[in-house]
């Protein structure tokens, strides 16, 4: 039968993470970022599923020009974690990505920094095989009263430029002027990524605050891309582009007494849709009170809490799924997971219905 999970991440200092799982790829690519004085460094982790081998690593700038390269060996049906300066330990300050080309592994990047709330996971792109070229979806996008997206768009393919434009919208589907890289504020932003390259998108978290999604349309080649969100007093949070579906299901839980609490963001790809949100008990079973209705407009947006999604349903001390389903067009969604003290924030994937 199909399967899907998801991991979360608790370290002390630190805050939550959460990943979703892997597929076994042999060659892939990430964004990195080392920011010394931030303390923040990206990394990976990897893990082999078959006997030993050897990962070579090259480090690329945003322009796609190699600046460093290096091997990491990977033990039999083990793993391997490593910083990026670790990886190369005269490295500076540095925007880049990294490609890692080898025996197939399932791997995770990694971002973590000096600061409680600084540390998130991120999924690494596909480099081989390549991705098809189309839409990227990512279904919460904001920015105001201190909370900051930043967009990091890659290149994969070895030969052909990347170019296409970034598209926001809020709630009602309209488009959404956000100013990025402190440009003046625009609905839709060009993009031209070399190969092997990359190109950051981060809006300036002024103003109040904003919400909605974004996309990324291509006319030329392919592009992978991961979205980290910043919100003050809680920390970073990171997710890959989602995936449409005409459903999906997650793992959601809620702790009154400890403020932890999971939501949902929910963005329709084009056409109007309705939406069928099924709150269900550890056993797949409809809690009472925990369905609801609801409709986005073309590219419509909603992002909910449970306890804010079924208000009278018992959620105090919750663990279960929520499920959604959509008639008359496809969606995308992240589920969103935050508490009370700082660091506990994060995004999670979710898995389709099948």
């Amino acid at each position: 039968r199909p399967l899907g999970g998801v991991v979360r991440f608790s370290a002390p200092g630190l805050g939550i993470a959460g990943v979703g799982e892997s597929r076994l790829l042999d060659a892939f690519m990430t964004p990195i970022v080392r920011d010394r004085a931030a303390g923040i460094s990206t990394g990976i982790a990897a893990m082999n599923t078959g006997s030993g081998g050897v990962l070579k690593a090259t480090l690329k700038n945003l322009l796609g020009m190699t600046v460093r390269e290096t091997q990491i060996a990977v033990p039999g049906n083990g793993h391997v974690a490593r910083f990026v300066h670790e990886l190369f330990p005269d490295l500076g300050d540095f925007q880049g990505t990294l490609t890692v080309v080898g025996s197939p592994v399932a791997a995770t990047a990694i971002q973590v920094g000096s600061q409680p709330g600084q540390f998130t996971t991120l999924p690494v792109i596909s480099v081989s095989p390549q991705p098809v070229a189309e839409l990227q979806y990512f279904a919460q996008f904001g920015n105001g009263a201190g909370l900051v997206s930043s967009l990091f768009l890659t290149n994969p393919s070895a030969s052909t430029r990347a170019k296409g434009e970034l598209a926001f919208s809020n709630d009602d589907g309209v488009s959404l002027l956000l100013s990025l890289n402190g440009l003046p504020a625009a609905s839709r932003v060009a993009f031209d990524i070399a190969p092997g390259g990359g190109a950051i998108f981060t809006t300036d978290g002024l103003g109040p605050a904003v919400i909605g999604s974004a996309q990324a349309t291509l006319t030329e080649g392919v592009i992978g891309g991961v979205l980290r969100f910043s919100l003050p007093g809680a920390g970073i949070a990171g997710v890959g582009a989602s995936v449409p579906a005409t459903g999906f299901i997650t793992p959601v839980s809620r702790n009154a007494a400890t403020g932890l609490n999971t939501g949902v963001a929910v963005s329709s790809t084009g056409q109007a849709v309705r939406l069928t949100l099924t709150l269900r008990n550890a056993g797949g079973q409809p809690v009472p009170n925990g369905t609801v209705a609801m409709e986005l407009q073309p590219g419509g947006h909603r992002a909910r809490l449970i306890d804010e999604l079924f208000p009278n349903a018992d959620t105090a001390n919750f663990q279960g799924t929520l499920t959604v389903t959509a008639e008359g067009g496809t969606i995308v969604a992240t589920a969103i997971q935050l508490g009370a003290q700082a660091g506990q924030f994060t995004t999670l994937p979710v898995t389709r219905l099948q």
